[in-house]
């Protein structure tokens, strides 16, 4: 029996928390020779997000100081990989992955041999347009990702991605905690993993604020070229 964690990472998204957690209960998993856990990782949320997770009855880890998404998931590859999980799946805890995506990746993952299964935005017809700051962030990721290792992604931002086994426990050593997303890519293509792109769904965000401003789409062309030198030289 396949065993596959779900890792919702998340920071201060009370008010998405109880749509989101009202959509894993909707799921139906098919695959009779399959089982799936669910891992809320708090990151230091300071909204009343922990109460609303324990007033769900959820499995969840607190962690004290915001690390951000690296940090929120190297915590969840970590324990998947101490519990011998074969997969792992990154759900975003802001409610624009509708959780029956999920079955999806799980689909996808049994039919291709591929590491990595990322669920895109962009190879599908779907009416996501993303704010401009947002947009060009994608858009320099991808072409450097490409240019980096000759690989065409068209999403290489998304936070809806399945893992398997032996990227699980590469991730739970080796993770990036700036600019996981791109890096975390590179990271593993430099090590000889691969990766497949398959179409998903998204809902608009329907709570909270985007992590994305001006400040950060200036910032974020430098940032992601110094950390991909980085990870280029690295032995």
């Amino acid at each position: 029996m396949k065993r596959c964690l779900i890792v919702v990472p998340l920071y201060n998204e009370s008010i998405a928390l109880p749509h989101l957690i009202s959509g894993f209960n909707d799921i139906q998993f098919r695959e009779k020779n399959f089982k799936h856990d669910i891992l809320f990782i708090n990151d230091g949320s300071d909204d009343g997000s922990e109460e609303i997770l324990i007033e769900n009855s959820v499995n969840y880890v607190s962690l004290i100081n915001n690390l951000g998404i690296g940090g929120a998931m190297q915590c969840g590859y970590i324990f998947a990989a101490k519990n011998g999980y074969d997969y792992v799946i990154q759900i975003d805890g802001d409610g624009q992955h509708p959780p029956g995506e999920i079955l999806r990746l799980i689909a996808a993952a049994e039919k291709f041999d591929e590491d990595l299964i990322i669920g895109s935005r962009f190879i599908s017809d779907i009416d996501y347009k993303p704010s401009i700051p947002r947009k060009l962030g994608m858009k320099y990721s991808s072409w450097l990702m490409r240019i980096s290792t000759g690989i065409k992604i068209a999403d290489t931002t998304s936070g809806f991605r399945l893992t398997k086994k032996d990227l699980v426990n590469y991730f739970a050593k080796e993770y990036p905690q700036q600019e996981a997303g791109l890096i975390s890519l590179l990271m593993a293509a430099k090590a000889g993993f691969q990766f497949k792109e398959i179409p998903i769904k998204i809902d608009k965000r329907r709570y909270g604020k985007s992590s994305i401003n001006i400040l950060r789409a200036f910032l974020y062309p430098s940032k992601t070229m110094i950390n991909s030198i980085a990870v280029a030289i690295r032995e």
